[in-house]
């Protein structure tokens, strides 16, 4: 046994069978590995190493288990970067495998080698965890506090780099079965239950915002029957979008929309739990909340760090709901009539509005077990209102690093990881061109994903800001793009045109039967106007 049959062992242990990368000098010891241990593995030869880690990011978001990918070092690594910053600003659990540098030359100026990168320093910002074996035996060790780290709390990516001699070195040692990472359980503080009970008990029109953690701690029938003592309304973060169903009663939208925005300054009191107030969640920390907010969150450092709280609770939210809403029943909540009605009026107001082009035709063709996986694009930007999903890991987007091209490689990545559900994506034409090149993957595979490309010639949204910051001067935003159909054509994907929303059902419906990957182009280059007219940030004042 070498150190890349005890790394394959490893990963078999941790529960890994899908890798998405690309053979180069650095790690071909690892893809030689690989060959002995294929059966055990599917291996998605990428194109570009940004998608690498873009496709395990969307992977790991739509099952919930890690992505893995490898790279070369240096360029490799650092083109894989922008699916790591990704998946650190949006807690989701990305592995990078990426080749090393000879121990022999572990002295010499990491500029003057080939492919020459100090990753560790690189990724440091970005990461829960960098690793690297210094030999063979290390290796179990190393993974295993990767996995510890991207699991543990709230997700986030890691990064091992493996040194083609490390990986060739002879070893004896072989991995013990991964015992299933716990989460460490912090003793409830009873009085502290009962505490926040009391509060909330006292609360006569109460609010819910839920985050991320909700879905990650599979809560969300016990965060329904909380709200259903209290009646009080839910909202949700970016994040926390799916983690119930946004055609419940109960569930009026996300934080940002006008409906909720008018709730937020009408309630009395905000439970937040499990979600951290960032930047766009709150547009830049400058939303007014009520006196009283009460935060659970299983990370202690997040109480009261972005907004003055009244009470706090850390703790892993599987255990937090139940014993407080326990407690809850032994109170008499005190939430008004007048509120029950007032947020059954904004759920009505947000179900009146009226349906937006594209999404509207994506949801209808999209079954309701299916994933919609949104690229940075103008009319995305509504989904989180406008296109209702039933459950969690339902809905994919790039919350907060904002990545542009992560709509195709993320829902190709749902699509390996959940084969038996439909996905289907929507990208528009700047973010495809990124990232398309893995349609040859799509391809050569049978992946049959619909990816829906909104084609305007145009870098809608910046074109629509600079109109309105900059007295309506543009530079920059109108550009040349391709036929995409005929592109998809020629890496051997299904294709249709349109010009008229209104058949995009068909076409998906179509497109959801197949068993090659579908492309469908919607030519709006006649309606930029209309599509910034969309645009929910650029209506904010």
């Amino acid at each position: 046994m070498n150190g890349g049959d005890l790394l394959f062992a490893c990963l078999e242990a941790h529960g890994v069978h899908d890798l998405f990368g690309m053979p180069g000098t650095q790690n071909l010891p690892i893809y030689d590995a690989l060959k002995r241990h294929q059966n055990g593995f599917t291996h998605h030869l990428i194109r570009h190493e940004q998608n690498a880690t873009l496709i395990a990011n969307g992977y790991a978001r739509a099952s919930g288990r890690p992505g893995v990918a490898i790279t070369v070092p240096g360029p490799g690594a650092s083109n894989a970067s922008t699916g790591i910053g990704d998946a650190y600003t949006d807690n989701v659990p990305v592995l990078l495998l990426t080749g090393g540098y000879t121990r022999s030359l572990s002295n010499r100026s990491r500029s003057k080698m080939f492919h020459g990168l100090e990753q560790d320093r690189f990724f440091e910002p970005i990461t829960h965890y960098y690793g690297e074996p210094g030999t063979a035996d290390e290796i179990p060790k190393v993974l295993d506090d990767a996995f510890r780290a991207m699991l543990t709390g709230r997700p986030g990516p890691a990064v091992v780099e493996l040194s083609p001699d490390v990986i060739n070195e002879t070893c004896q040692r072989t991995p013990s079965l991964s015992v299933p990472i716990q989460q460490s359980e912090t003793p409830l503080d009873a009085d502290t239950i009962k505490e926040i009970a009391q509060q909330l008990s006292r609360f006569e029109k109460p609010l819910i915002l839920l985050g991320q953690d909700v879905i990650f701690s599979s809560v969300s029938e016990m965060l329904l029957d909380l709200a259903e003592q209290l009646t009080a309304g839910i909202i949700f973060s970016r994040l926390g979008k799916g983690a119930l169903d946004d055609h419940c009663p109960l569930v009026i939208g996300t934080c940002r929309s006008d409906t909720t925005q008018k709730l937020l300054h009408e309630c009395d009191g905000l439970l937040a739990v499990g979600t951290r107030f960032t930047q766009i969640d709150t547009l830049g920390w400058n939303d007014t909340l009520p006196s009283r907010v009460i935060q659970l969150d299983r990370d202690p450092k997040e109480l009261g760090r972005e907004y003055p709280i009244q009470l706090g609770l850390a703790g892993d939210l599987s255990n937090v709901l139940p014993a407080l809403t326990e407690a809850l029943g032994y109170q008499n909540p005190k939430t008004s009539t007048e509120w029950a009605e007032r947020l059954a009026k904004s759920k009505l107001e947000i179900q009146a509005r009226k349906p937006v082009p594209v999404l509207h035709q994506i949801r209808k063709a999209l079954p309701d077990e299916g994933i919609f996986v949104a690229d940075v694009t103008s009319l995305a930007y509504r989904a989180f209102e406008e296109f209702p999903v039933p459950g969690p890991r339902q809905f994919l987007y790039p919350c907060h690093y904002v990545t542009l091209g992560f709509g195709f490689p993320a829902a190709l990545g749902a699509k390996i990881a959940c084969p038996e559900q439909p996905v289907v994506a929507l990208c528009g034409d700047g973010g495809f061109l990124m990232t398309c090149m893995d349609l040859a993957l799509a391809v050569e595979q049978n992946i049959p994903l619909v990816t829906v490309v909104v084609s305007d010639g145009c870098l809608t949204a910046i074109k629509g800001s600079q109109e309105k910051h900059y007295e309506g001067r543009t530079i920059a935003t109108n550009m040349l793009v391709p036929d995409f159909a005929s592109l998809a054509r020629s890496f051997g994907a299904l294709a249709h045109t349109t010009t008229d929303p209104k058949e995009i059902t068909q076409m998906i419906e179509a497109g959801l039967q197949c068993d090659l990957p579908t492309v469908i182009e919607v030519r709006m280059e006649d309606h930029v106007d209309d599509i910034i007219d969309q645009i929910p940030w650029l209506l904010e004042k």
